[in-house]
């Protein structure tokens, strides 16, 4: 019933339910904060130190902030429904026969995945090319149709009108998987009760009872809870290899990002809710990290807020991470490396401790290992954290310099020959130490991240093999000749101009659609705030602005070049970079007067409606046509189904 009402008169299934459970968590929160005592907060309690112990006032924004959204993004994630059987020959025309408990049926479903490649010396195991027979006397055999569509783990159906009580089914190729299959009664939304008949083969080690043990799985009316859709077809299937140990089919991005979409498979198996759910928690891992790295650079709780809700409440942030792609893993590899190296250019190079600059170099240096071992965006980004290295350098050699000046005028300044006896020393063991963490490290994490991949057939593991396969995926990505419909190119990403639409089913009255896209107000003031950061930075030196600026555009100018085709999706690495931006540009309006506290509040609470209304649109919950058509398709390029 709430459901129903929810779908006609405001357009998303799960709002009502979804807005009362966060009513009920922020108010128990609140109740909880007055309680909290008052603590003061200031730059000096956030210095650059990385274990300085948070108040409890950040502690309880840090939970708060990261439930509620954790509530929205794990809500109707996906099924829970494991299909790990399956059924593949290992013979040339193997057949299973089937019988029906009902003659009568109008359609045939289906779900196709991936076999075990291990068992198959000439290929891998993943075709579809059955045919179909049906007979009620088991003497005469008709053509009832054929099983050939490749779609992975997608419900697939047949429909016509058929009055078979035996169904054969012929496999045609030595490659062929099929997971499940049912049949429909004629009229109805039901299966019929289906049992093994007979079987080919029955010394084989792949049971075709596999083909009916999941029957639950055959939703009639599926939606993104119930199958793959967009590039999960391609990430889960490499996932599903190396949970179940199996050769790789093919793959063109590097694997310990699918290695962790991999462990949420085998911790709650080959379903939906299973190859999506690590992706989600990185999402909801990402809202504590931007806080952190706000707090650290603002030196301010309430930037630090701002920062986690404009986070939370930016459509592609959220659409992207309930997907079982690479893009919130790498995204938050990058944030944390690009977060340890705020923290190091933040020491005083000539008073903080080597082994507290060196500590911070090494986790920017492990972070940027992990960023590249899961997408080679990764370098992207290491070539940003290159440059901030560098210009802190710059400022300290500046200091040197300054000081071999004043010791020239007055021999006798310590503080002077204090700095020219630390500079050298320092600057040849940073220089030395930056190879290991920035090369070497991040060489051997990407090189062994494939230690326990089997890469391809009859092939172990070597360096020789990584660097076959890396650049292999680079010929890919480079020579690679396609369109799609809903590519873009960079500045439409900027302006929120062209989404790219990844679902849509539709059913009688109602649809399910996802598009992904980047919350208007969020990217457009996001847009201006750039700007007005570059202008700050050059302007009034303000090096909080340039090094948003340079976190920002290492993500942003490599696309500039790439010939390829490209999707909105490649801006996500940008995105929280992006709100530091407007951070950055509310902190400096309140710096002038505090009274724009007030279209800053509006700014967020707008920030905030945005997403309620577009969660239909970005999350998949079940909408109406018009809805979409009169609430949120603003411009026509904006395409939700």
């Amino acid at each position: 019933m709430f459901k129903n009402f929810s779908t006609h008169f405001l357009g998303n299934s799960e709002l009502i339910t979804i807005l009362s459970i966060l009513l009920i968590a922020v108010f128990s929160a609140f109740f909880m904060y007055k309680k909290l005592p008052k603590q003061d907060i200031s730059a000096k309690k956030h210095s650059s130190d990385l274990f300085r112990k948070l108040q409890t006032k950040d502690i309880f924004w840090i939970c708060l902030l990261s439930f509620l959204y954790a509530i929205v993004s794990l809500w109707n994630l996906g099924s829970m429904t494991t299909i790990d059987s399956f059924w593949q020959p290992v013979s040339e025309h193997e057949e299973i026969l089937i019988e029906l408990n009902e003659s009568h049926f109008d359609g045939i479903l289906w779900v196709s995945g991936e076999g075990n490649n291990n068992d198959c010396l000439n290929g891998y195991q993943n075709q579809v090319d059955f045919q179909i027979q049906g007979s009620n006397d088991l003497m005469s055999w008709f053509d009832v149709g054929e099983l050939n569509t490749i779609d992975y783990l997608k419900v697939q159906m047949t429909e016509g009108q058929w009055d078979y009580r035996y169904i054969k089914i012929i496999s045609r190729n030595i490659n062929n998987v099929l997971n499940e299959i049912g049949f429909r009664k004629t009229g109805t939304n039901d299966l019929i009760k289906a049992s093994i008949y007979s079987f080919s083969n029955p010394d084989s080690k792949y049971s075709p009872e596999a083909l009916l043990d999941e029957q639950s799985f055959l939703v009639m009316n599926p939606s993104y809870m119930d199958e793959t859709y967009f590039d999960e077809i391609y990430h889960t299937r490499n996932a599903q290899e190396i949970a179940n140990h199996q050769h790789m089919y093919a793959f063109v991005h590097p694997l310990f990002g699918t290695q962790i979409i991999a462990l949420g498979i085998s911790m709650f198996g080959l379903s939906p809710f299973g190859w999506r759910i690590m992706g989600a928690v990185f999402g909801i891992l990402m809202m504590p990290l931007l806080y952190i790295c706000a707090l650290h650079l603002f030196h301010k709780r309430r930037s630090a807020v701002l920062a986690s809700i404009l986070l939370g409440v930016e459509f592609m942030h959220y659409t992207t991470s309930r997907i079982g792609t690479l893009e919130p893993f790498s995204v938050f590899f990058i944030l944390l490396m690009t977060y340890f190296m705020f923290l190091y250019i933040q020491t005083d190079f000539y008073q903080t401790s080597l082994k507290k600059q060196f500590l911070y170099l090494a986790l920017s240096g492990i972070s940027m290992g992990l960023a590249c071992a899961t997408k080679f965006t990764g370098v992207y980004g290491g070539i940003g954290l290159a440059i901030l290295f560098f210009i802190h350098l710059f400022d300290v050699t500046n200091h040197y310099l300054k000081a071999r000046k004043q010791l020239k005028d007055n021999p006798d300044d310590i503080i002077s020959q204090n700095i020219l006896k630390i500079y050298w020393p320092t600057l040849v063991k940073t220089g030395f130490w930056c190879i290991l963490f920035f090369v070497m490290i991040p060489a051997a994490i990407y090189v062994f991240s494939y230690l326990p991949i089997l890469i391809h057939k009859n092939q172990n593991f070597s360096i020789q093999a990584v660097i076959d396969q890396t650049l292999s995926m680079y010929d890919y990505h480079k020579n690679l000749d396609a369109t799609h419909p809903y590519q873009s190119v960079w500045w439409q990403w900027i302006l929120d101009i062209r989404p790219i639409w990844y679902y849509v089913r539709y059913n009688e009255t109602t649809m399910n659609t996802i598009s992904c896209m980047g919350n208007p107000l969020v990217f457009w003031c996001g847009a201006l705030s750039i700007i007005w950061c570059f202008v700050d930075a050059v302007k009034n030196r303000s090096k909080r602005a340039l090094y948003i600026c340079i976190a920002y555009l290492s993500q942003l100018v490599p696309w500039l070049m790439v010939e390829r085709c490209v999707f909105i999706y490649h801006y996500y690495p940008s995105v929280p970079f992006l709100i530091l931006g407007i951070v950055h540009a509310c902190e400096s309006l309140l710096k002038k007067d505090k009274r724009y506290i007030k279209p800053i509040t509006i700014l967020l609470i707008t920030s905030i409606i945005l997403f309620v209304m577009f969660l239909p649109v970005i999350g998949g919950f079940t909408t109406t046509q018009e809805y979409i058509r009169t609430v949120v398709r603003w411009m026509g390029s904006w395409y939700f189904g």
